[in-house]
């Protein structure tokens, strides 16, 4: 992986508090790497070369074992955003967001504490397929402040956004 290893971005998705379904699949064999892997939160390890049947049935177990306690819910510190019903709450209240504050806001808690690029939030913006002002990604990021609190999202002068 470009950014890290698959180990990291593992430990990232739990500590997110993403709990989908994960199945390691990989070359690394030894006994230590699978302890690893599954410590780390992955719910199986699987070892190349493997048969396309046996990997379909270890996907199938996997959501027979998801069904029903898979969760849609990203927590970072005071927040939990749940996606499924676009509901945001901060310390227990609930905190309504526009569309495109939700749009950015999951952005920047999918990626907390890190930078953010201010490309790749107006990439999301124009998703919407609508016309922006050149400072429209500033007025968002300002109503959010104002909802979350001033020192929730920083700016990292010219590099973008880190929700803290």
């Amino acid at each position: 992986m470009p950014d890290g290893s698959g180990i990291d971005a593992l430990k990232k998705l739990r500590a997110s508090g993403i709990n989908l379904p994960v199945l390691i699949v990989t070359a690394r064999d030894r006994l230590d790497d699978k302890v690893i892997g599954l410590d780390a939160g992955a719910d199986d390890y699987l070892i190349k070369p493997f048969e396309l049947k046996e990997l379909f049935a270890r996907v199938r177990a996997l959501f027979r074992r998801s069904e029903g306690q898979s969760s849609n819910v990203i927590r970072h510190k005071n927040f939990n955003l749940d996606v499924s019903k676009r509901l945001l709450l901060m310390n227990d209240t609930t905190i309504n967001l526009t569309m495109r504050e939700f749009a950015i806001f999951h952005r920047l808690i999918l990626r907390a504490g890190e930078i953010v690029s201010r490309q790749q939030l107006l990439s999301d913006m124009y998703a919407w397929n609508d016309e922006f002002g050149s400072n429209t990604l500033e007025v968002y990021i300002h109503n959010l402040r104002g909802k979350l609190g001033k020192h929730s999202i920083v700016t990292i002068r010219g590099q973008g956004y880190r929700l803290e």
